[in-house]
C-alpha cells in the first residue's frame, strides 16, 4: 500500500472532510469511502482510488455483506456503525472479527447497552454462528437468560442442534421457542420442541395462523392444540382462509 506524507493527508482531509461529515449527518452511516478514510486513513485512500468499483452506500446490510470481499478491516466497520448496528448485523452475518473489535471498542461507551449483546446473541444463534455465540457468552455470562435467548434465536432459524444444546444447558423457554418456530414456519423445529415437552400447542397454533403456516397449523391440530377460535380469528384477520377452513374442520 502506498505511503502518504502528512501534508498529503492534511490536503486530502481538507478536501473531503466536510463532505464526509455531511454524509454522516444526513444518512446516519458513512459512505464506504469516507468510513475508512476518517478512521483508518490508508484504507480510506485505497478505497477512494477504487471508487469506481465500490460505490458509496448507507446500507448497513449491504456493506457488511460485502465486507470480506473488500479492503475493509474490522476497525473500519466498528468505527463507522453505531454499537447496536454493528453488533447485531455482524452477528447475523457471521463476522467474528468485527464482533471482537466492537466489544473492545465499545467497552465503557455510554451508548452501549447490554441489550445489544442479547440481540446479537439471538441473531448469531438464528443463523448458526456458534463461534459468535460463544464469544458473546463471555460478555453476558453463561446463565439461563443467555440460554433462553439462544434457544429463541435458534428456534427462529430452525436450528435444532443449537436448541438441543441449550436444553441440555438448562434453557427453560421451550414454549417461547415453540411460538417462534411456529410463526416462522419451521415444522421440524416445532415437532422437535413438542417432542422435548413444549406444551402450549394452542399458543403455537395462534402464531402459525398469524403467519399463514398451514403445515405447522395442521400438525398442531393433529396433536390436539386448543385456542381454535382465536387462531381462526387471526387466520381470518390476515386472510389465510385455508387455515380458517382447516380449523373449522377440527371444530366440527
Amino acid at each position: 500500500m502506498a505511503s502518504y506524507t502528512e501534508q498529503e493527508k492534511e490536503r486530502f482531509l481538507e478536501e473531503w472532510g466536510e463532505h464526509f461529515k455531511s454524509e454522516m449527518k444526513n444518512r446516519g452511516v458513512l459512505p464506504l469511502q469516507s468510513m475508512a478514510t476518517l478512521k483508518l486513513y490508508p484504507e480510506g485512500v485505497e478505497l477512494l482510488e477504487k471508487k469506481y468499483r465500490f460505490r458509496p452506500t448507507g446500507d448497513i446490510e449491504t456493506f457488511l455483506s460485502n465486507y470480506r470481499r473488500t479492503y475493509y478491516t474490522p476497525q473500519c466497520v466498528a468505527n463507522s456503525l453505531r454499537p447496536r448496528e454493528c453488533l447485531v448485523q455482524a452477528a447475523r452475518l457471521g463476522h467474528l472479527d468485527v464482533i471482537n473489535y466492537a466489544i473492545e471498542k465499545y467497552s465503557g461507551d455510554p451508548e452501549m447497552n447490554v441489550i445489544f449483546y442479547f440481540e446479537a446473541l439471538e441473531n448469531a444463534a438464528g443463523f448458526g454462528h456458534m463461534d459468535i455465540v460463544d464469544r458473546l457468552l463471555r460478555e453476558v455470562g453463561s446463565n439461563t437468560k443467555s440460554y433462553n435467548t439462544i434457544l429463541r434465536g435458534a428456534a427462529k432459524g430452525g436450528r435444532n442442534n443449537i436448541i438441543q444444546l441449550m436444553i441440555q444447558k438448562g434453557a427453560k423457554n421451550l414454549n417461547e421457542g415453540l411460538y417462534v418456530a411456529a410463526y416462522n414456519g419451521h415444522l421440524d423445529t416445532v415437532k422437535f420442541l413438542v417432542d422435548n415437552k413444549a406444551t402450549d400447542l394452542g399458543g403455537a397454533l395462534e402464531e402459525a395462523a398469524k403467519s399463514g403456516r398451514y403445515d405447522v397449523a395442521e400438525f398442531l391440530l393433529e396433536q390436539g392444540a386448543d385456542n381454535l377460535e382465536s387462531s381462526a380469528h387471526w387466520a381470518k384477520t390476515f386472510d389465510y382462509l385455508e387455515i380458517v377452513a382447516l380449523i373449522r374442520h377440527y371444530q366440527q
